[in-house]
Parts: C-alpha cells; structure tokens; sequence
C-alpha cells in the first residue's frame, strides 16, 4: 500500500480538508467513494477538499473531487487529514505533525483493534470522529472511548440512482457471499418452478454508472450484506425504486424496517429465497404492498440525499467545528 510522506509546512496554508486513501485506481471500495462524494459536497459549501490518493484517481466512479496523487505532501496546523477506519502507515507517518487528524468511520468491522492493542481514539491520535450510521457510532461509544460521534451519510444521488423501466429481474452483488448467493438462487429456482424465466444479474466488477443502469431496470434487488457498517448499495437500490430482499448485515439495521424490505440475518438464507419468490409474485400480479415497500424505501433512500448531507457535514468541518 502506498504511503503518503507528509511534511508540516512552515507557514500554515489556507484551511483545508484532506481525505487521505490508499486505494488503487481499481479497488472497488465503497468507502473511497463516499470520500469523494463527501470532498465534492465540501466545496460546494465552500470549504477546501481534497481527496490524497497516491495511488491514482479510482477508475470505476465519476468525481469532481480535486485529487492529490503527489506523495510528498505539506501540510499545515490548520489541515485536517480525514482517515478511514483502516488507518494503515498514513496515520503513524501523520501522527507526529501539528495537523489535525480525523477519523471517519464508514465500517467499524474493519477498524484494527489489533494494531490498537486497547487504545482509545484520542490516544491513537485523532482530534475528531465521525460515524457513517447510528450502529457505527453505538460502536465506538461502546468499544472505543468515544460517545457522540455525529453521523455523517453517505450520499445518495437521486440524479444517478433513479427508477427507469422496470424488467421483471432480480438483481445481485454477490462478491462478499458468493456461496449465499449461489444457495438462494439454487432454493429460489428448485422451489418455484413457475419462475425458472425470471432472469438474475449479477453486479461484478461494473463503473457506478452501470451499477445505476442495472438497478434503475430491475425489480428486485437481493441484499447480500456482510458485516456492514451501514450498506450502500441496498440504498442505492431502494433509491432505484428496487424492491430489496436479503440481508442487512447488521449495519443496515440503522435503516431497515419491515416497511422498507424484507430483512434477514446472513445465515437464514431458505427464508430469504422464499421471500424473493414472494415479492416477485406481488409484483407480478401488481399486490399493493409489494409497492408500497418500493415507496417506503425511496423515502429510506431520500434521507441520504446530497443536501441533507451537507447540512450534516457542515458542523464537523465548517467554522466552530
């Protein structure tokens, strides 16, 4: 993984946010494109916001975010360097600088409680936390020393994420359970013959803008969540107007009701297949409360809204913050 070698500077530049990632261009991590997506909103409220991404701009989103790829970076005692929960070497070669240091936590599964060894986040160097949901921040009260932690969401596009002409599909990510999703489709085929024709894509590998396309055209999305700290994607459907079935993957318990989809825990995975067949049969024969479950969750989905993020954003980086 690359290391960014920042340097403090000897006159403090103008105040700057600096989410620091050390992704390659390829990685498909939805945490580096929530740092991009939280940049570009940061500037739209007129503060500085770059993304430090030594390894090269990801290739599989479009962003307006300024990105840094020069590793040998100054910086200042009025910077505010915005770590992931990985923190890995960028964090201990930060440390010792008169900069500020944040964490934004977007999945408390991947925080390094090893490398910790039992240390609180202050003691580990950070001036300020932030949660991307209520489950994460519950967490690090809890766990970490840290109660109050502000949620700060993940936006969701609406001009991205949006229902087009609905095919009679199902939807998948299956890259964190493939075996789960093998499992469901295999019970869901063998046990509701009279929907064999009912066609399953698979997002693999895809740019955002194709992910949007997918949705936007399915009926159905099959939440597979694993471990979440809060699941993106499951949104990202729901703002597509998908019907959404499977797992939360507890982090999706800070949005998901029985209104909203019909929810499971990763191991029950007959009931999940059976509940699919369920949806896809309301929606077939047009069951009122198969639509309004779409309509609950566009409303879930709303509340991740570009603006209502910013106005969240706002106490955590602007003045005063």
């Amino acid at each position: 993984m690359a290391t960014i070698m920042v340097r403090a500077h000897d006159a403090s530049p103008p105040a700057r946010v600096l989410f620091v990632t050390g992704a390659p261009p390829d990685g498909l991590a939805g945490g580096v494109k929530v740092a991009h997506r939280h940049a570009e909103l940061l500037v739209d409220l007129g503060i500085d916001a770059q993304v430090l991404a030594p390894r090269g701009r990801p290739v599989w989103f479009r962003s307006k975010a300024v990105v840094t790829t020069d590793p040998r970076l100054r910086v200042g005692p009025s910077d505010l360097l915005v770590f992931g929960e990985e923190m890995d070497r960028n964090l201990d070669a930060a440390r010792p600088l008169p900069c500020q240091r944040a964490l934004y936590c977007q999945n408390h599964h991947y925080l390094p409680l090893d490398r910790l060894n039992g240390q609180g986040l202050a003691e580990a160097g950070f001036h300020r936390v932030a949660a991307a949901s209520r489950v994460i921040g519950a967490f690090l009260d809890s766990a970490m020393g840290w109660p109050g932690a502000p949620v700060l969401s993940p936006p969701i596009d609406p001009a991205l994420f949006r229902p087009g002409p609905k095919t009679l599909r199902v939807a998948v990510l299956p890259r964190k359970l493939p075996e789960h999703a093998a499992f469901i489709r295999a019970v869901f085929r063998q046990k509701n013959p009279d929907l064999t024709g009912v066609e399953w894509v698979e997002i693999v590998g895809r740019h955002e803008e194709e992910v949007a396309d997918i949705l936007a055209g399915s009926a159905v999305f099959l939440s597979l969540g694993h471990r979440e700290g809060l699941g993106m994607v499951a949104l990202e459907a729901m703002a597509s107007g998908c019907a959404v079935v499977g797992f939360h993957g507890m982090g999706g318990l800070d949005y998901a009701t029985p209104e909203n989809g019909r929810w499971f825990f990763s191991d029950d995975m007959i009931a999940c297949a059976d509940a699919l067949a369920d949806v896809l049969r309301g929606l077939e024969g047009g069951d009122s409360t198969v639509a309004a479950m779409i309509q609950a969750g566009q409303t879930t989905a709303a509340a991740h809204a570009p603006d209502r993020v910013k106005a969240q954003l706002l106490p955590f980086y602007g003045a005063g913050a």
